[in-house]
């Protein structure tokens, strides 16, 4: 049955003025054509539409419906509160309404499929077209309730990043346990992490003075109130030490002392501004003088930091200077092969290849045109392949200069085991120990000392001995200042001393040198100790527990007595005691020339002959200046009474009046000695033996 045609056009309504009958599709509010709307409708209805309508451009009434009901509904939901009943009233209204709609035009199409649309809709298919878009708008709902709940949930999540990033180290990611650190630029760190990062930059290579926070992207620097506060006070110190090391680099007029104990900032001057060296005629590392480019590079590079004394280099940090090199010409200097004594580069000749054809003289001839010496004894004497290897030792580690191809005359050539030179004496059972500052201790003498005799060179510059007491000296020098001997009438042997120790100095090297001053220290001994027990002075306090010469009787008797050496006989004789040297005058000493010098037994006289048991040593004299028996002996030439020794060193001593003005006596029975006849005052006079005048009475 269809619909009659006010029917249809009572549901789809005609455009006014249309010159084709329009109609609206009262689902999309389309324009379509009334023939086809029918069709458009049946498939609009069931969501599969796709017939093009006049008025495209226009949105669809459903659509800009449940658009703007969606949107109501959205941000009724959205609301904190529960909606009101008025929302739900107007929910339900438009709801109604829409649902109405429908329900009218499904039914026309169910009751009038063929004749347009049907007139009304059964309750089946309006039951199911309303659970059909209430299905639809149900899930529409769920659909924006779970966009809502996703955003909560992301908020949610972002709040508790959040939260976690005020609680955790940006470094390490861990919760902070102690030690938080919040930065400038806001970002949390723990102490250990932030000390972690600062060590390692400023230990970087690249460190240039500035610690930026270490989160990623972030350029802020970390204040140094921070670092202190996070760095333990050796490390603050390395930081501080880098941190200064750094800003010394990147500043030219800034140098640093390179003793590590130091560190002091030194500020580099204009050469022009200040005094230049004057090194004119120095000499070098070498021993040569210095060079005019060299001396240029030491007024510009050569420093000494006044708070540690260290002489540097500024160029290079070597230290000491190395005087009389460029630090590229010191490089090159240090690569080279140097002479054993100087240090000096080789530039010797080669040995000639054939040197092992050469007979014995023809070989000493090339030694002696080589400035290269052996001596009868020598032990390259031993062998003519002695002679080749000595001559090959010489050439391969001492330079041309004068002084060291000397050394070689009685310098070890041998090379160590640790293949360190050494600095010994030829002819030693067993060399010299190592100098070298890589195999000696800290505290043993090493071969850039000087030498403790003549403190003018380095002990590796010389042949060098190790005596007895375990001091090193050069060879030369200990043979030089036992030939010097003593340097007063006399007799000391002081100079038989070890510098250092004072112990008597012994070595098989000086055995010739010291063997007559041995001979004369024993034969003064002897007298010594003899005249000590002469002298009653066995019980002196000095002598006794807790004295200074507690168990050192010789010691003492050195000490106490004078011994000088005859002019006549060349023996040693005894010349009084050591104390009245103090009390001698100037100009009478004068007058004690060498010659005299002379010993009892030589100044006797004709008819005075040594005791037979005591010989000249206790010999008794007259006093010099007076007819009473002398008891002292001064200066090795003059006897004193106790009353004429007193008197010396006032204005009233003998030694100052004139010969004029002494005591006319030459004896007789006024004579207070007793004696027929003795030499006037002012001249020596021989009573006898006293030991034996001692015995007598």
């Amino acid at each position: 049955m269809k619909m009659p045609a006010d029917s249809v056009d009572t549901v789809f309504p005609v455009t006014p003025g249309a010159t084709e009958s329009m109609a609206q599709c009262p689902v999309c509010d389309r324009m379509f054509p009334r023939k086809g709307l029918e069709q458009h409708v049946e498939r609009c209805l069931l969501g599969i539409d796709d017939t093009p309508g006049m008025d495209d451009d226009v949105p669809a009434g459903i659509e800009n419906w449940i658009e703007t009901t969606t949107s109501e509904l959205a941000d009724i939901l959205g609301r904190p509160q529960r909606p009101s009943s008025e929302d739900i009233a107007h929910l339900a209204r438009v709801f109604t309404q829409k649902l109405d709609e429908v329900r009218s035009l499904r039914l026309m199409l169910d009751e009038a499929p063929t004749a347009g649309l049907g007139a009304c809709l059964s309750p089946a298919s309006m039951m199911a077209a309303d659970e059909a878009l209430a299905k639809k708008f149900m899930e529409d709902m769920q659909r924006e309730e779970q966009t809502r709940q996703d955003e909560r949930e992301s908020e949610q999540r972002h709040f508790e990043a959040l939260m976690h990033q005020e609680k955790t180290c940006r470094l390490c990611n861990e919760a902070f346990q102690e030690g938080l650190l919040v930065l400038p630029c806001d970002h949390k760190l723990c102490s250990s992490c932030l000390a972690k990062h600062i060590l390692s930059v400023v230990q970087s290579p690249e460190y240039d003075c500035h610690t930026v926070c270490p989160v990623g992207g972030c350029c802020e620097d970390v204040p140094q109130w921070v670092i202190k506060q996070v760095l333990s006070s050796a490390d603050f110190e390395i930081y501080l030490k880098k941190t200064v090391e750094s800003a010394v680099e990147a500043t030219d007029g800034l140098i640093q002392c390179p003793n590590k104990a130091c560190g002091t900032i030194i500020e580099r001057l204009d050469p022009g501004a200040c005094q230049s060296q004057h090194l004119g005629g120095q000499v070098g590392l070498t021993g040569k003088t210095i060079s005019a480019q060299a001396q240029a590079h030491c007024r510009a590079c050569r420093f000494r930091c006044r708070q540690c004394d260290t002489v540097f280099c500024s160029e290079c940090n070597a230290e000491p200077y190395h005087l009389g090199f460029t630090c590229e010409g010191y490089r090159v200097y240090l690569d080279s092969r140097k002479c054993r004594y100087c240090d000096d580069v080789l530039n010797n000749s080669s040995v000639p290849s054939d040197i092992d054809q050469r007979s014995r003289v023809q070989i000493l001839d090339g030694m002696k045109q080589r400035k290269i010496q052996v001596e009868e004894g020598h032990p390259a004497h031993a062998a003519k392949s002695e002679l080749v290897r000595h001559f090959r030792l010489v050439e391969d580690s001492v330079c041309m200069d004068d002084e060291c191809r000397n050394n070689t005359l009685h310098g070890c050539m041998k090379q160590l085991a640790c293949g360190h030179p050494c600095f010994g004496v030829v002819g030693e059972a067993t060399c010299l120990p190592c100098l070298n500052e890589d195999c000696v201790r800290p505290d043993a003498q090493n071969q850039e000392e000087f030498c403790n005799i003549c403190w003018t060179s380095a002990l590796r510059s010389q042949p060098c001995i190790k005596l007895e007491c375990g001091h090193i000296f050069h060879a030369q020098c200990v043979r030089d200042k036992i030939a010097a001997g003593r340097s007063s009438a006399r007799i000391i042997f002081s100079f038989l001393e070890c510098p250092l120790c004072k112990v008597h100095m012994q070595h098989p090297y000086l055995a010739r040198d010291l063997a007559p001053h041995l001979q004369l220290f024993e034969s003064v001994k002897e007298k010594a100790l003899q005249r000590l027990k002469f002298e009653k002075l066995e019980a002196d306090p000095m002598l006794k527990a807790g004295g200074r010469f507690h168990g050192d009787a010789l010691g003492f008797a050195l000490k106490k007595f004078a011994y000088y050496m005859c002019f006549k006989c060349s023996k040693p004789y005894f010349g009084g005691h050591r104390a009245c040297e103090d009390l001698a005058e100037d100009e009478f000493n004068a007058q004690n020339k060498a010659e005299d010098l002379v010993c009892p037994s030589c100044a006797a006289g004709p008819g005075v002959t040594d005791c037979p048991v005591h010989g000249n040593e206790f010999i008794e004299y007259k006093c010099k200046f007076c007819c009473t028996v002398a008891t002292w002996y001064c200066w090795g030439s003059t006897h004193f009474c106790d009353g004429c020794h007193k008197k010396q060193g006032t204005p009233e001593a003998w030694t100052r009046k004139k010969k004029s003005d002494y005591i006319k006596c030459g004896g007789g029975p006024t004579c207070p000695l007793k004696i027929a006849k003795h030499a006037l005052a002012g001249e020596e006079f021989v009573l006898g033996c006293a030991v034996c005048r001692q015995s007598s009475d």
